[in-house]
């Protein structure tokens, strides 16, 4: 989460511009660094998975993604109100004007099969954020990637094909 219940709107890691948002940028797995609820006046609360969350976001360059939440902090009890222990979705995506879209074909969730949900997308230093624009208060849940350490395979194989893990072809 940002610092101390605060989070600065629009401004890059490091006084760097962000960089573009593109399919090519994006193929790959991402881990989860931070989610959270960002009101308007800059202020923040734990994301539904809580603050120790662990996700794993996967994009593959055929067109498919996955996205996995889960709080590792047992919930002291059961019932209304108490905190989402697992949320996830997969289907297809596609980037269109620095917005990232998912379309849900399995889920969770049943109500957000056959839906597409809309993410605004931003990447900074290797940093991918996911904003999805809420109704109400809180107005936007924020979710910070960073890409996820290649396994062995992934290593040999981006290496054959000249590709920078860290962000695109070399």
């Amino acid at each position: 989460m940002p610092e101390q219940g605060t989070a600065e709107e629009g401004t890059a890691v490091h006084g760097t511009a962000p960089e573009d948002i593109s399919e090519e940028r994006l193929v790959g797995s991402w881990r989860l660094v931070a989610h959270f609820f960002l009101a308007e006046d800059g202020s923040t609360r734990p994301g539904p998975c809580g603050e120790h969350a662990e996700g794993l976001l996967i994009y593959d360059g055929h067109g498919y993604m996955s996205a996995a939440l889960m709080r590792t902090a047992r919930p002291v009890a059961d019932g209304p109100g108490t905190p989402v222990g697992y949320m996830g979705y997969s289907g297809r995506w596609r980037v269109a004007g620095g917005r990232v879209i998912h379309e849900v074909l399995v889920g969770s969730h049943p109500r957000i099969v056959g839906t597409e949900q809309v993410r605004e997308a931003r990447l900074d230093n290797g940093r991918l954020t996911l904003r999805e624009r809420l109704g109400g208060a809180p107005r936007s849940l924020v979710l910070q990637w960073r890409r996820a350490d290649p396994t062995p395979t992934e290593k040999k194989v981006t290496q054959m094909n000249g590709i920078d893990m860290a962000g695109g072809a070399s």
